[in-house]
């Protein structure tokens, strides 16, 4: 048994690491913040095609207390 909040470190895995790892991260993209134009998407993968409405979305989880216009202050 153990305590709330304990991390069982001799589970064992179906699966190897890379493919665990794979199952969580479907895509990765750079989000970089530039103090004049504030967070940009710069690199995503080719095989996808991000909206307009995407990109804030994706700025604002990668650096959240740094679009504060989405949450209505000026």
């Amino acid at each position: 048994m153990f305590e709330y909040g304990a991390i069982d470190t001799n589970i064992k895995h179906d699966k190897p690491g890379d493919k665990m790892l794979s199952d969580w991260n479907q895509y990765i993209c750079v989000v970089t913040f530039d103090l004049e134009f504030g967070p940009t998407v710069e690199v995503y993968p080719n095989d996808i095609k991000l909206s307009m409405e995407v990109k804030p979305n994706l700025c604002y989880l990668a650096f959240l207390n740094s679009n504060s216009r989405c949450m209505g202050v000026t």
